[in-house]
């Protein structure tokens, strides 16, 4: 069943609609990036560099693990690594694939790391964080092949990892949410067509149109991540502009039918707001299963703030229970 919420954790918001925690997250980032150059004035491996040194604070203090492990999984002549969390020691568990964000151009396994672990600690399932190849020196759709790879990798060697591999379920947040669709979506057309169970999209990208528009907003919200931003990003992935209405680069132009169910968290003050609220519409046009969430006075990005309660609380709780809902389904079909 649809269903489409708009959750407030807390009735003390304050005048511009942000949540204390929000505010308090945003301070604290626009301090640790005070020395820092604008990202898109250096190269990209010192913007990500930069990008890790700002972002550890929010990964300090996160659950333990009874087990982590990493994979290096051949590709291409190379490796991709996974990393592997485990809640608890079990086997065949569940499997929920995270893509991490960052505009295909920055972040990694370490800035999301906390991420992944609230996952697994409140799901209780093994979590597998994913070290795509990032933009420009790798553009699409190297990304969505790499992931395609390392999903059907782990399939064949769940026993190795320790999962199931009829229970697996991909997600990711920002660029790694428009990962996630477009991988989903071509493991679909590739003949696979039940490999991936469940979609988790946070504050996605999911509309390329932007490269070719310049506009000077998406929306009035230009609330950590701006619009020139987004424009530079979808430049470094894509290379050439022409590629933006290849229904893998803009999922909001793709066939959704053939989805599997979806939860989607949405921040309300996010310059991709519309294009979310879109892909949900057209999600529900497309009779897929979508559980949506707007989650008020948040930012995007929130789920990293995660250190100070609140609303980044109430939304891995909201999506630990759909994953286990929906694992549940999956063990009694």
């Amino acid at each position: 069943m649809d269903k489409i919420n708009t959750v407030c954790t807390s009735n003390n918001q304050i005048s511009d609609g942000l949540l204390p925690e929000i505010i308090t997250f945003l301070d604290t980032m626009a301090e640790r990036a005070k020395p820092f150059p604008d990202a898109k004035s250096i190269s990209p491996a010192q913007a990500r560099e930069n990008a890790e040194i700002v972002r550890h604070y929010f990964t300090s203090d996160a659950p333990d693990m009874a087990k982590v492990e990493e994979f290096d999984i051949p590709y291409d002549g190379d490796f991709i690594k996974i990393r592997v969390y485990h809640p608890s020691i079990t086997t065949a568990s569940p499997a929920f694939f995270y893509l991490h964000g960052g505009g295909w151009v920055l972040f990694s396994l370490d800035t999301h790391d906390r991420v992944m672990r609230e996952y697994a600690l409140r799901s209780n399932v093994c979590v597998i964080g994913i070290d795509y190849s990032l933009a420009p020196e790798f553009k699409y759709p190297y990304q969505i092949n790499e992931i395609v790879h390392v999903i059907l990798w782990c399939k064949q060697h769940a026993n190795k990892i320790g999962i199931s591999a009829e229970k697996m379920i991909l997600g990711g947040d920002s660029a790694g949410a428009n990962l996630s669709t477009a991988s989903c979506l071509k493991l679909i057309s590739d003949g696979f067509l039940d490999t991936i169970k469940g979609l988790v999209l946070n504050y996605g990208a999911f509309d390329a149109s932007i490269v070719n528009r310049k506009t000077a907003s998406l929306n009035s919200d230009e609330i950590l991540l701006t619009s020139e931003q987004m424009i530079w990003f979808w430049e470094a992935y894509l290379g050439d502009n022409k590629l933006a209405k290849e229904p893998l680069v803009s999922p909001l132009l793709a066939e959704l039918s053939c989805l599997p169910p979806v939860f989607m968290a949405i921040s309300e003050f996010d310059i991709l707001l519309k294009e979310n609220i879109a892909m949900r519409d057209k999600l529900m046009a497309s009779k897929v299963d979508v559980e949506a969430n707007i989650y008020q006075g948040t930012i995007h990005g929130f789920l990293e703030s995660i250190r100070y309660g609140g609303v980044a609380e109430q939304a891995f709780q909201d999506t630990s229970a759909w994953l286990q809902h929906h694992f549940s389904s999956i063990e009694s079909d």
